[in-house]
């Protein structure tokens, strides 16, 4: 196996075990969509990363990981205001 592929499936894995404690606790009722928003779009880029790493190579794997970075970087962004908001 490529290194690649290893390092993509391991970000998705990763994504996916920061998602599942949010979602249930989004599900318990301590906390609303509306202020976990933000890091459902930074699991978002994490994934986009990962699926960028472990399917693709040469320059669509640059440009699937960038556009999956700046989703993490967004995603900070929104978290940010809405704990700031708060």
């Amino acid at each position: 196996m490529e290194s690649n592929y290893i390092i993509g499936i391991f970000l998705v894995i990763t994504a996916l075990m920061i998602l599942v404690p949010v979602i249930m606790q989004v599900r318990d009722g301590r906390f609303k969509i509306s202020e976990v928003v933000g890091i459902f779009v930074l699991v978002a880029g994490f994934v986009i990363v990962g699926i960028g790493y472990a399917l693709y190579s040469g320059r669509m794997q640059q440009y699937i990981a960038l556009g999956g970075l700046a989703a993490v970087l967004i995603g900070l962004l929104i978290q940010n205001w809405k704990r700031n908001e708060a």
